[in-house]
């Protein structure tokens, strides 16, 4: 019987591709091939605009909407003279360049030289190429929160300000051409809430929408960003793809451009997330660079590898278990040991060097796939003036890369992958080869409470990696390339970061034998040694 059913099948199989020539002698279609699965890196343009939903619905709605409109004074904002988008000072030194050439906090910088000052990236890097390359002072022009135009000359050494992006789409809304009393308060509500309560925001709009409002460039922008602080990668896409296709003004493109940055490097759409840097060729090349090493190296993979899911979702679908490091763990350099033997009594850790000061934490074993996992408190040690910038950076290192124990031994965040916080709440992602890391990702659109409890997540599984801030996934991208013996670290300059939670886990197929008995207690580490100069301004 058995003989007969695949004698069957056969013949069957033969009839149907004997069909398909037939067919396709004759003109008619055969059976259609299955499509190939798409890359995971690509990305193609929505066919249709987004929709904003109503995130937030009844009595909970209208509560948070009265309260934000009564926050709003809107004969103020219609009389201010700030723009809508713009490189905003935040902090001024004292005795700074900055102080003495008359800077204010909420001051606008708008030109350096002969270049616009459009967003935020560029004009750090014009910063850079400035202290690093140049000898004579150069003008600097801003513009008073006021609309007073006003400008200085810096000598080419550290400026002393703190500045970032700043949009105020309440303010592009009340200059345009779309006002109407019947949804005025919902985008005002909308334009003034967007970073702290994005759901309100996105619900305001809805509304709007509602009501009447034509969907353009503001509500596209809006979209776009809001759904990225949402981390509703795929939505941000799309709302950038339709705001970027009415050409936006000079000062408007940088921000969504770095928008679509940013929701692609968290996303895989590294095609995209290229396409994004290369509209930025100077204070992007960095991540231009690093974004086609990591194309590379992914296309260089067998198929399955190219669409494997997501590492939290690879390790949980092998059934991989969470072997603890920290029991096992041994110091890989002369500061770690009193720190590591204080994770093991107490789960955490503390580490705190004052101004101008480094501490590193490195330690084994060594491992192929591990988890990290820890949640932190963090503030500057001091307020001593320094010209080093203060951070926190948690990541992994190669033990196979070349000057592995330089960077296990300095104060200076690398290896192939990383997060490094700033004491002003910025962001950055280091991501790269076992031997050069690379900026790859800011993330201004966090809006980091530095001071505020913290929770971060660093996975490395099979082909790929992930990194979560609070909850965020902020990367999703490719393990770099030979970075197979891995190792945590963490560092600070000038910080004092309390860790209350720690896990380090290896994924593995079965927990490991046997721990090893802790060994007597370790002396008191050494104080950091100084730090050699990161990035200041």
């Amino acid at each position: 019987m058995g003989t007969v059913r695949a004698g069957r099948a056969l013949g069957l199989a033969a009839g149907a591709a004997l069909l398909g020539l037939i067919g396709a002698a004759v003109g008619v279609a055969g059976p259609a091939a299955p499509a190939p699965a798409p890359d995971p890196v690509s990305w193609q343009p929505p066919k249709e605009r987004p929709a904003f939903r109503e995130a937030l619905k009844g009595p909970e709605y209208q509560d948070r909407f009265k309260a934000a409109l009564a926050r709003i004074d809107k004969a103020a904002l219609e009389k201010s003279k700030e723009p809508a988008w713009g490189v905003k000072v935040f902090k001024v030194e004292k005795d700074s360049q900055a102080e003495t050439i008359g800077l204010r906090v909420g001051d606008y910088l708008t030109a350096f030289g002969r270049a616009k000052v459009r967003f935020t990236l560029s004009f750090t890097w014009m910063l850079d190429r400035f202290k690093a390359k140049e000898t004579e002072p150069r003008k600097l022009e801003w513009q008073t929160a006021g609309g007073e135009p006003r400008s200085g000359t810096i000598r080419p050494e550290m400026v002393g300000i703190s500045f970032g992006d700043c949009w105020r789409p309440e303010m592009r809304y009340l200059r345009g051409a779309q006002r109407k009393a019947r949804w005025e308060d919902q985008v005002l509500v909308a334009g003034t809430v967007w970073e702290r309560d994005p759901d309100l925001a996105e619900t305001a709009w809805f509304q709007a929408l509602a009501a009447g409002y034509r969907p353009d460039f503001l509500s596209d922008a809006s979209g776009a960003l809001l759904a990225l602080r949402q981390e509703r990668h795929a939505q941000s896409l799309d709302f950038a793809h339709f705001a970027l296709a009415v050409e936006p003004e000079p000062e408007e493109a940088p921000r969504l451009w770095l928008a679509v940055y940013d929701a692609a490097v968290a996303s895989y759409k590294l095609e995209r997330a290229l396409e994004a840097a290369d509209k930025y060729p100077g204070p992007m090349a960095e991540r231009s660079t690093g974004l086609k090493e990591l194309l590379a190296a992914h296309r260089a993979r067998p198929e399955a590898e190219r669409l494997l899911p997501p590492p939290t979702e690879a390790a949980a679908a092998a059934g991989k278990a969470r072997n603890d490091l920290l029991a096992r763990a041994k110091a890989l350099n002369g500061f770690s040991a009193a720190d590591l033997q204080h994770a093991k009594e107490d789960g955490g850790i503390h580490l705190r060097t004052a101004s101008g000061y480094f501490h590193p934490l490195v330690f084994g074993p060594e491992v192929r796939d591990l988890e990290v996992e820890l949640t932190f408190r963090a503030k500057a040690a001091d307020k001593e003036e320094t010209r080093y910038t203060r951070i926190f950076a948690a990541g992994v290192l190669d033990r196979a890369a070349e000057g592995f124990q330089g960077l296990a031994n300095n104060g200076m965040p690398g290896g192939p992958l990383a997060v490094r916080i700033d004491d002003h709440g910025d962001v950055r992602v280091l991501h790269g080869t076992p031997a050069l890391s690379r900026a790859i990702a800011n993330c201004p659109y966090l809006g980091l409470d530095f001071t505020a409890e913290q929770t971060l997540r660093l996975i490395i599984f099979g082909p790929d990696c992930e990194l979560f801030l609070n909850g965020r996934r902020i990367f999703y991208g490719p393990r770099p390339s030979g970075a197979v013996r891995l190792v945590p670290y963490f560092k600070v300059v000038g910080m004092d970061v309390k860790v209350e939670k720690l896990r380090v886990a290896e994924l593995a197929d079965a927990p490991a034998a046997g721990e090893p008995k802790p060994g007597p207690a370790p002396q008191p580490a050494p104080a950091g040694p100084k730090v050699p100069p990161p990035e200041v301004f």
